[in-house]
């Protein structure tokens, strides 16, 4: 028997199953990432900034808050206003009401803790002890995606500070490249 042929055939033989095998491998590696699914996309935006929230209650005011306005001092407004070096810190958007009251809003995009009461306070209090007039009120509005139970008995006795929750949707229009370029 000559081992060398035999040594060749068996070295054919393994070395094609191998190139099968691999081949199978690739297929198969191939087949499984074709075929797999999309993930799925929640319709609410947990993960959504503080900023991109004020910009939306911003943009939406009139149709949000149709009695109220923005605060305007001639020099600034009231989105972002800041209540100087020394001050209460910086509040997210202050307003008046119909009757002439300051409103302010402190945004959180997750969950409101109860230490926002405390900063919630810092602001009504520079704002009735620095821009209040006699007999304006202030009152502020905590708005959040959701709020810890101990926010609730935090504002429990304080009647100048509420909370509310929002949320926020994404939703698509499905339309194809033809009707991108000829708008109805």
């Amino acid at each position: 028997m000559d081992w060398s042929s035999f040594a060749g055939g068996a070295f054919g033989v393994i070395s094609s199953f191998v190139l099968l095998m691999g081949v199978i491998w690739i297929w198969d590696e191939y087949d499984k990432r074709k075929n797999q699914k999309a993930p799925k996309i929640r319709p609410s935006l947990p993960n959504i900034l503080e900023r991109d929230l004020e910009d939306r209650i911003v943009q939406s005011f009139e149709s949000l808050f149709p009695d109220w306005r923005i605060y305007n001092d001639g020099v600034k407004d009231g989105i972002r206003y800041r209540t100087g070096e020394n001050g209460a810190g910086e509040i997210d958007v202050l307003c008046l009401d119909s009757d002439g009251n300051f409103i302010v809003l402190e945004l959180k995009r997750g969950k409101a803790p109860d230490k926002v009461v405390t900063q919630m306070e810092r602001y009504l209090v520079w704002v009735k002890q620095n821009l209040a007039k006699s007999g304006q009120t202030v009152r502020g509005i905590i708005i959040a995606r959701s709020v810890d139970s101990r926010l609730l008995y935090a504002i429990e006795r304080k009647d100048d500070i509420r909370c509310w929750v929002y949320d926020w949707q994404l939703s698509f229009e499905v339309k194809t490249v033809g009707d991108l370029n000829n708008p109805e």
